[in-house]
């Protein structure tokens, strides 16, 4: 009987270290294959990159003059290398959010109003390039919070080309507001709209539905934004109808540390 239980344990042992090593080797490749990936990534950036500066030393004329018919070419080309380079730094980002585990950097006290204005000063090139303009809109002079102020910037940049990209209107609208202990920006377009089953989706990693609105996405950007959100404490809304447009709402506590200091002290308890 003891020799039957012998090996029978023995057995059981062996089919758990074989499982064991299974993963072992499956997580090595899955590693290799994402680390080729970023890779990959990296080096198709700097070309990328190159082109666009190219594009706009062309379009200011520095290699002679261009008619309005190789403008507006050369413009429609250039809106396609920057969507690719951001489709590039999309896919770099995924990787640092898995493999370095993001971490946030919170500066207290930062001017809310003077980043929101920054990051859509650098979006409008590409808002002319549409055809399109940004409308900013506040109701106070005066909001600070408790952000990562880069990675925040990040969230609202891919919000706002997102509502470039998909929106059939001239326009896209830009809200800040802070109520109570909350900070919440709008980006709001006028556009095709998404529909129930997209919008159930819309967070998941790799999730795209540009497919059927004819767009090239790694279904990354709000997936990451979402990440970011969520990391400082907030909340990243969307509220949509089919062809009346789209609003996403960044929710955000005005004071990250009151939220840590809640956390804590919940875990003493706990």
């Amino acid at each position: 009987m003891a020799k039957v239980l012998n090996s029978s344990l023995e057995s059981i042992l062996d089919r758990e270290n074989m499982i064991q090593e299974y993963i072992a080797r499956e997580k090595e490749a899955q590693n290799l294959k994402t680390d080729f990936i970023a890779s990959l990534t990296h080096d198709l950036k700097v070309p990328i990159i190159a082109q666009d500066k190219t594009f706009d030393l062309l379009l200011d004329g520095k290699f002679g003059d261009l008619n309005e018919t190789q403008k507006e070419a050369l413009s429609n080309i250039k809106i396609s290398n920057m969507d690719l380079k951001y489709l590039i730094e999309a896919l770099l980002e995924t990787y640092k959010l898995e493999k370095a585990k993001l971490e946030i950097n919170i500066s207290y006290g930062v001017d809310v109003i003077l980043a929101v204005k920054e990051i859509i000063s650098q979006i409008e090139p590409i808002a002319v390039a549409h055809n399109s303009v940004i409308n900013f809109i506040c109701s106070k002079n005066d909001i600070v919070a408790d952000i990562d102020t880069f990675l925040i910037k990040r969230v609202l940049h891919n919000l706002i080309l997102n509502a470039l990209t998909y929106s059939s209107s001239s326009a896209v609208d830009i809200k800040l507001s802070a109520s109570g202990d909350n900070l919440k920006i709008d980006v709001k377009d006028y556009g095709i709209g998404i529909d129930e089953v997209e919008v159930k989706k819309i967070f998941d990693k790799f999730y795209s539905g540009s497919t059927k609105y004819l767009k090239s996405s790694t279904g990354l950007g709000l997936y990451i934004s979402n990440k970011i959100v969520k990391l400082h404490k907030g909340k990243l809304n969307v509220s949509s109808k089919e062809n009346e447009g789209t609003t996403f709402s960044i929710v955000l506590p005005l004071k990250y540390e009151q939220i840590v200091e809640v956390q804590n002290a919940h875990n003493i308890v706990a």
